[in-house]
């Protein structure tokens, strides 16, 4: 196994007296703990786009995303973080477009604001940040690579945001474990792989447990979601979830994680999952993309006895360049969705999407919406299902994953099935 090797540099003087000055705030201070939650912001950097052309267009065309106001809207985040003075600000990695070093270089840009501000961000990496083939430049009709970067460039980049010395490392990962607030230490699990080795995963329990002996509450965060919010879409998508999520959702309830903040999916969702005799529970925070529709984040308030923690969810409402940004990306994303049903039905089912049901597709895209939007199961969805109702069509694994879907059920069709709010909720901590 890799043992990872960092360069260890030393803080320009007024960033280390931010640090500590909040570090001592924090461990000091009985007042609730207020904190900002971001996901999936894949920022790209201005400079990556040398001209205009057929190739970004054509990117802009197959993709979900809004890549074409990542940096703008970015902006607009750290603007909201500078206005409300949140004590901490938490993101669950993929912060660049494909981990280039250009975009990379523009979220630190953005991130020193905020450490100036006294409001200190701590970050993990997604599985779009480290040496990822598909980081370019746009220029014209082409694209040629652009630099990227790896676990120790990571590490040494972001070394004010979670990998500096008060942090306690994981040798083999870029996981680590660090004081948040008083009586609670932050959990950052690198899950930029997809898997979590069993090494580290022992390192992570280890690092638990010891932190419960010495009277911590921990919450853990790491990019990919700990258990299936779509119960069967795994099987569609083998890499929504953490692997093994089972073995590694129950080794940390065990060691005492009852909370972890998540990303990766691009849609928000609540989970919540109990041990064999549901003698324990822990939930999972799973928190949608800034720059998919309808560009959530979560504001997280974590109660001055440390029994528990208040979700709350907020999206990003305008941009310089979008008066109406809810408006703008629910068509953004349903065009796409339109689109995307009708290339998939002719490039790898060979039907012509002439022959698609114009009704099915359009429930498709209703669907995506009402599951982007959350607590599914508080909307009227009856007309959804008429439509997705197609037995000579879906097979039994693909109804399992509407019904979860359009149901709001985690661990549906098991003994561990529940309904939890995705946009508000209180969550015990102890």
């Amino acid at each position: 196994m890799k043992k990872y090797t960092f360069r260890v540099y030393q803080h320009p003087s007024w960033k280390r007296l931010l640090l500590l000055l909040f570090l001592f705030t924090a461990l000091v201070s009985s007042a609730q703990v207020r904190l900002f939650l971001i996901s999936d912001t894949h920022v790209m950097s201005p400079k990556l786009l040398v001209k205009d052309g057929k190739a970004w267009q054509n990117y802009l065309a197959g993709d979900r995303k809004m890549e074409d106001k990542s940096a703008e809207m970015f902006n607009a985040l750290i603007d909201t973080v500078l206005k409300e003075k949140p004590a901490a600000v938490l993101i669950s990695g993929d912060l660049t477009k494909d981990g280039s070093k250009l975009s990379h270089e523009y979220v630190v840009s953005k991130l020193d604001t905020l450490l100036k501000a006294r409001i200190p961000t701590f970050v993990v990496p997604g599985n779009h940040d480290l040496g990822t083939p598909n980081a370019v430049y746009f220029d014209g009709d082409s694209t040629k690579k652009a630099e990227i970067i790896y676990a120790a460039e990571f590490a040494n980049l972001y070394r004010d945001f979670g990998y500096d010395s008060l942090s306690v490392r994981d040798l083999y990962s870029l996981s680590y474990i660090r004081p948040l607030c008083k009586g609670v230490k932050l959990l950052g699990i690198d899950s930029n792989t997809g898997q979590i080795s069993n090494s580290t995963l022992k390192w992570l329990c280890d690092q638990v447990v010891q932190a419960k002996k010495e009277g911590y509450q921990v919450i853990a965060m790491m990019h990919h979601p700990l258990m299936e919010h779509i119960t069967g879409i795994n099987h569609f998508l083998p890499t929504s979830v953490i692997k093994n999520d089972t073995t590694v959702r129950a080794r940390l309830m065990e060691s005492g994680v009852h909370l972890i903040l998540t990303g990766h999916f691009h849609t928000s969702d609540i989970g919540k999952d109990y041990n064999t005799n549901k003698t324990d529970s822990i939930y999972d925070i799973n928190t949608g993309s800034t720059i998919t529709y309808p560009c959530y984040f979560r504001e997280l308030t974590i109660s001055s006895d440390l029994s528990h923690i208040d979700v709350i969810t907020r999206n990003l409402t305008r941009i310089g360049s979008c008066a109406d940004l809810k408006a703008y990306s629910k068509k953004r994303i349903t065009d796409y969705i339109l689109n995307h049903i009708k290339s998939v039905a002719r490039s790898r089912l060979g039907i012509p999407p002439s022959l698609i049901p114009s009704s099915i597709v359009k429930a498709v895209a209703d669907a995506y919406i009402v599951h982007s939007d959350g607590n599914e199961n508080l909307q009227d969805t009856k007309s959804l299902f008429q439509s997705l109702k197609i037995p000579m069509m879906f097979s039994s694994s693909v109804r399992t994953v509407i019904k979860s879907m359009l149901g709001n059920i985690t661990m549906y069709g098991t003994d561990h099935a529940n309904v939890t709010n995705d946009l508000r909720l209180t969550i015990p901590l102890r």
